[in-house]
């Protein structure tokens, strides 16, 4: 499980770099 927990954390952080807050906001990142 843990390793999934941070496999999933480390593509919310991509996702924030790309587009700001609203990777946390909107699962899509649109």
């Amino acid at each position: 499980m843990t390793l999934n927990i941070n496999n999933m954390r480390a593509v919310e952080l991509r996702i924030t770099e790309n587009d700001g807050e609203a990777g946390f906001t909107k699962p899509n990142g649109n």
